[in-house]
C-alpha cells in the first residue's frame, strides 16, 4: 500500500488535544491498556467535521476503504512523556491530506459587513463556483440566500472553545455547540431572548476599524472585553480569526480537499495597518483548519493574498456581465466606469479604465484610478437610523412603557433624549427588533403596494401602526404600539442615498481628469454594486442628481442597475445580450458575489493585467478634506487627494497664529469640494 494511504492499529495523540479526551469518553475505552473499541472509535473519526463544524458525517469507508482513509490519524509524531499512544482492535486506513491539495486552485473571500461571500476556481475547467459556509448540511437543497454567509459569531463556551483551538497547532476538534457562525448563529439569535443578546457577534468588521472600542461579550458563563483589533494577540479573543477559522473549515475537509491559494477583497477606507491585521487574521485562521502534515510540507506553502479592493473587484464582473468583452467591445474602444458599492457598512466608489489587450498574457488591461466613498452609507446603517427615527418620534409612548432604544451613528440627539437613549442591552434588543421589523420595507422599496397584502410588517407600516414585544429597562417584555410615517421614512431614505450619490459625482469630478474621457466618448459607465443597490431608490436618486447637472452633461453617464436584478436582465436584454439564469445558485453573478468572481479573475496568473494608483501594499488615502469657516459655508484648504502620508508635507490651514485656538473644520465626504453649507449633515 502507498505509504501516504497506510493500515494502521494504533494512533499517538497529544493529552491535551480533544480527540484524544473525546476517546477517553467513549465506553469501550479502557484506561489502564490506553485501547478502545474500533467500531466505537470509528463512529467518532466519522463525525469529527460535524462536531466542528456542523458538516455532514463522513461514510464508514472514509476509514476503511484503502483508495480513501482519514487524515486525523495519519499521525508522525513520536511518543514522549505529553503524548499518549490508542491501541485498537484491528486496522485502519490513515489517509495523508497531502494526497488532497488542490494545488492550483484558487479560494476567493469577499470579508463583508453584513455578509460574507466565498468561492473557488478550479484549476483545470476554469470555472468558478461559490461555497456554502455555517449551513450545515450539504444534504439540503440550496437557494441563493446559502451563499451569502452571515458575518456573525455566536458565543456559547468560550473558555473550552479557545482551550481546544490552541490545544493543538493545526485542525483542532473544537465544538460548533461552543462557537458557531453564519446562517446557523443567525438562526439562533432570532430565537434569543433578552439574557442571551450579547453572545452574538455581528460587527466584526466595524470592530477592525474603531479604535477604543471597550466591546464586551458574554457566553452562557462569563464576560469578555475584546480587545482592540489591533492590539490584539496570536492568544487573544480574535472573532475575526476564528470567523475565517470557520470558514477553512468549510472549505478543507476530507470531502471538499484542501486549498492553498487564497485571495481576500479589501476595504478601499481602511488604513494599512487593519488591512494587513485583517489579512493576518485571516491566514492564522485559515492555516489553523489545515492538517499539520500540509502546513509543514516543504513543496507546498498557505498562500494568503490581499490584492484587489472590494468595488475595483466588482467592477471587472460588472463590466464583463454587461457585455464589455467581444466581439461587442472593440480592440481600440475604452471604457470609462464608476463604481457606486452600496454595502451594509460603507459605501465605496471606483473609477477607472477597462480595455483589451493584444497579448497572449492577458486578455483586458483595467487602470484604477480614484476611490473614495461614504464612511456611514450603508444598508444596515439606514436600517438603524429609521428605526431611531420611529423611535424618536415616539419618545412619549418609549418613556409611559419604561423602553429604551440605541444611538444610531446616523441620528442626531434630541431634547429628552437621555431617559431613553440607551448603550443597554435592552436598548440594542429594542433597536434591533425594529430593524428586523422594517428590513422588508427598505428591501422592497419601489414594490411596496404590490406586495403590501403578502406582508403583514409592510402592511401595518403603510397603515401607520405597528405592534412590537419590546424590552422595557427591567428586562420585562412589554407590547408597545408606534406610529410609522411611511412618507417621512422614504424622505430620510432618499436624503441620505442622495447624499451618498453628490458624493459619488463630486468624487468623479476629482478624478476625470486622469481618465481618457474622450476615448469612451465622454460618457461614463455607472455600475450599481452591493445588495443596498438593489433598492429603487438608488437608481432614482442617480437620474434625480444627473438632471441637476447642465444640459451638456447629462448625456455623459449610463446607469447599469445592479446585477442579479430584473432591471439588470432588461439591461442586458437592450445591450443585445443574451439572459439566462440556472437553479445552480453557485454559479450566479449578483451585485453581491460579483465581488467574489471578480477577485477570482484578478487572481495572479489571470487575464487580467491590472494598474492601480493605490495598490494593496499601500496606505489608504488621507481620509479627510480639511478647511474652515467662512460665511457659514466649508472653505476647502486641503483636498484629501493632496494629502499623502509619510511625504513630511506641511500644510497651511491657517494665515494668522494671535490665538490659542483656532478652528477647524473636516469631513471625508467629496461635497466639500462644492462650498456646502456647514449645518448640512456630514460636514
Amino acid at each position: 500500500m502507498n505509504e501516504q494511504i497506510k493500515n494502521i492499529s494504533e494512533i499517538t495523540l497529544h493529552k491535551d488535544e480533544r480527540l484524544f479526551k473525546r476517546i477517553t469518553e467513549l465506553e469501550s475505552y479502557d484506561s489502564a491498556t490506553n485501547s478502545v473499541d474500533r467500531n466505537e472509535l470509528i463512529d467518532l473519526l466519522l463525525e469529527v467535521d460535524n462536531i466542528a463544524a456542523n458538516l455532514d458525517k463522513y461514510d464508514r469507508g472514509v476509514c476503511e476503504d484503502i483508495n480513501l482513509g482519514h487524515w486525523d490519524i495519519y499521525r508522525a509524531c513520536e511518543a514522549h512523556n505529553n503524548t499518549v499512544t490508542i491501541k485498537f482492535n484491528d486496522t485502519l486506513v490513515a489517509r495523508s491530506p497531502i494526497l488532497d491539495i488542490r494545488e492550483n486552485d484558487v479560494v476567493a473571500i469577499d470579508f463583508g459587513t453584513k455578509s460574507t461571500v466565498a468561492g473557488f476556481i478550479d484549476s483545470k475547467t476554469n470555472r468558478k463556483q461559490l461555497i456554502r459556509i455555517g449551513g450545515g448540511s450539504y444534504k439540503k437543497d440550496h437557494n441563493k440566500n446559502d451563499y451569502e454567509n452571515p458575518t456573525i459569531i455566536e458565543f456559547t463556551d468560550i473558555r473550552t472553545f479557545m482551550e481546544d483551538y490552541f490545544s493543538v497547532k493545526s485542525r483542532p476538534l473544537t465544538s460548533w455547540d461552543d462557537i458557531c457562525i453564519s446562517h446557523t448563529a443567525v438562526n439562533h439569535l432570532e430565537e434569543a431572548d433578552n439574557e442571551n443578546f450579547y453572545r452574538f457577534f455581528t460587527k466584526l468588521k466595524q470592530w477592525a476599524r474603531i479604535k477604543n472600542s471597550k466591546i464586551r461579550i458574554k457566553d452562557k458563563l462569563e464576560t469578555y472585553t475584546l480587545k482592540d483589533f489591533l492590539k490584539c494577540d496570536p492568544t487573544d479573543i480574535n472573532p475575526i480569526e476564528i470567523y475565517a477559522y470557520y470558514i477553512g473549515r468549510y472549505i478543507n475537509n476530507m470531502t471538499k480537499g484542501i486549498y492553498i491559494n487564497y485571495v481576500l477583497s479589501y476595504p478601499v477606507k481602511y488604513e494599512k495597518a487593519v488591512r494587513d491585521k485583517i489579512k493576518e487574521s485571516f491566514e492564522r485562521g485559515i492555516k489553523k483548519s489545515i492538517p499539520y502534515a500540509v502546513l509543514t510540507s516543504p513543496k507546498h506553502n498557505i498562500n494568503v493574498d490581499i490584492t484587489t479592493s472590494e468595488p475595483a473587484a466588482y467592477a471587472v464582473s460588472a463590466l464583463k456581465e454587461y457585455g464589455f468583452r467581444p466581439p461587442y467591445l472593440k480592440p481600440d474602444e475604452v471604457v470609462c466606469y464608476g463604481i457606486f458599492d452600496f454595502g451594509g457598512g460603507t459605501t465605496d466608489f471606483d473609477f477607472g479604465m477597462w480595455r483589451t489587450v493584444d497579448s497572449r498574457k492577458f486578455d483586458y488591461k483595467i487602470e484604477h484610478f480614484g476611490d473614495g466613498g461614504d464612511p456611514t452609507l450603508g444598508g444596515e446603517n439606514l436600517l438603524e437610523l429609521l428605526a431611531f427615527e420611529i423611535f424618536k418620534d415616539n419618545k412619549a409612548v418609549m418613556k409611559e412603557s419604561n423602553c429604551s432604544f440605541s444611538k444610531s451613528e446616523l441620528g442626531e440627539d434630541f431634547g429628552g433624549s437621555e431617559s431613553i437613549v440607551k448603550d443597554s442591552r435592552e436598548s440594542r434588543k429594542n433597536t434591533t427588533i425594529l430593524v428586523e421589523y422594517i428590513r422588508p420595507f427598505w428591501e422592497n422599496i419601489g414594490k411596496i403596494d404590490e406586495i403590501a397584502k403578502d406582508n403583514k410588517n409592510i402592511s401595518n407600516i403603510l397603515s401607520g401602526k405597528i405592534n412590537l414585544q419590546l424590552m422595557d429597562n427591567d428586562s420585562g417584555l412589554k407590547p408597545v404600539d408606534l406610529e410609522v410615517d411611511r412618507e417621512k421614512i422614504e424622505k430620510i431614505l432618499k436624503y441620505q442615498i442622495s447624499k451618498g450619490v453628490k458624493n459619488f459625482i463630486n468624487s468623479f469630478k476629482n478624478v476625470a481628469s486622469k481618465m481618457d474621457l474622450k476615448a469612451s466618448n465622454d460618457k461614463l459607465c455607472i455600475f450599481l454594486g452591493g445588495n443596498a443597490s438593489r433598492s429603487a431608490l438608488v437608481m432614482q436618486c442617480f437620474e434625480e442628481e444627473i438632471g441637476k447637472l447642465p444640459e451638456e452633461y447629462k448625456n455623459n453617464f449610463e446607469i447599469f442597475p445592479a446585477l442579479g436584478t430584473p432591471e439588470a436582465d432588461e439591461k442586458k436584454r437592450q445591450r443585445g445580450l443574451e439572459v439566462t439564469h440556472s437553479d445552480d445558485f453557485s454559479k450566479e453573478i449578483t451585485c453581491k458575489t460579483g465581488v467574489v468572481f471578480g477577485l477570482l479573475d484578478n487572481r495572479k496568473g489571470g487575464k487580467i493585467q491590472v494598474f492601480s494608483e493605490i495598490s494593496a501594499e499601500d496606505e489608504a488615502k488621507f481620509e479627510f478634506y480639511i478647511g474652515c469657516e467662512k460665511y457659514e459655508k466649508f472653505k476647502l484648504l486641503v483636498d484629501r487627494s493632496d494629502a499623502e502620508f509619510n511625504k513630511g508635507e506641511w500644510k497651511e490651514i491657517s494665515d494668522y497664529a494671535d490665538e490659542k485656538t483656532i478652528t477647524i473644520y473636516y469631513t471625508a465626504e467629496a461635497r466639500a469640494t462644492s462650498e456646502e453649507s456647514i449645518s448640512i449633515e456630514g460636514l
